[in-house]
């Protein structure tokens, strides 16, 4: 999922932006996991907390996956989190992290809603294995200040250039209603793939 503001933002991009593939032990991890959650509030990540999504980065890392941080100094202004193609998934451990965290989005979001998301990324788990190999952008997201300033772009042109090198494409989905994101994906070449009730999966340079 992605976060993005359809309203213009000051233009505060600058030379002193830079993207940092993080490491296990980086330091930026707590930082990132509080913007993940702040900036997107509605999904089951996200309402599991803070330290459950702290550790299911730490998880990610320690299977070989990807997490970026977008830097302005020590401050964290964007995330982006990948998993990488032809790297065992550590679904089920994904899952059973902080299992009580569950009745915590249950609590949070509702019923409905809660039943929505995971019938959802059943849907988009089950579309994305029809595919050749591809990274997968599982969340991207922007502090709100530096929204519609590149940082989204620099997040997207480290990973992209990660996945030509090791000869993947790249996939992602984000919310059906989120037009910014689309907007932002399609001017960087990818391409609609299917659309579940909620969501949008589109590629790049996947056959």
């Amino acid at each position: 999922m992605v976060a993005f503001s359809s309203s213009p933002q000051p233009s505060i991009m600058s030379d002193s932006i830079r993207v940092q593939h993080l490491s296990l032990d980086s330091v930026y991890l707590p930082q990132l996991a509080t913007l993940h959650a702040d900036c997107l509030p509605s999904t089951l990540t996200s309402n599991r907390g803070v330290r459950t999504i702290e550790g299911l980065y730490r998880l990610l890392l320690t299977h070989n996956h990807a997490i970026y941080a977008a830097l302005n100094g020590d401050d964290v202004v964007g995330g982006l989190v990948v998993t990488k193609a032809g790297v065992q998934s550590p679904t089920t451990l994904l899952v059973l992290h902080r299992p009580w965290s569950w009745l915590r989005a249950l609590g949070r979001l509702g019923p409905a809603s809660f039943l929505n998301q995971v019938s959802d990324l059943a849907a988009l788990h089950k579309q994305t294995g029809r595919y050749q190999p591809h990274d997968y952008i599982t969340a991207l997201y922007i502090s709100e200040q530096y929204r519609r300033t590149g940082v989204a772009t620099a997040l997207l042109h480290r990973c992209s250039a990660e996945a030509v090198s090791s000869n993947v494409g790249l996939g992602v989905d984000t919310s059906i209603r989120n037009e910014p994101a689309l907007r932002l994906y399609q001017s960087h070449g990818f391409t609609e793939r299917f659309r579940t009730r909620l969501s949008v999966m589109l590629t790049q340079n996947v056959g």
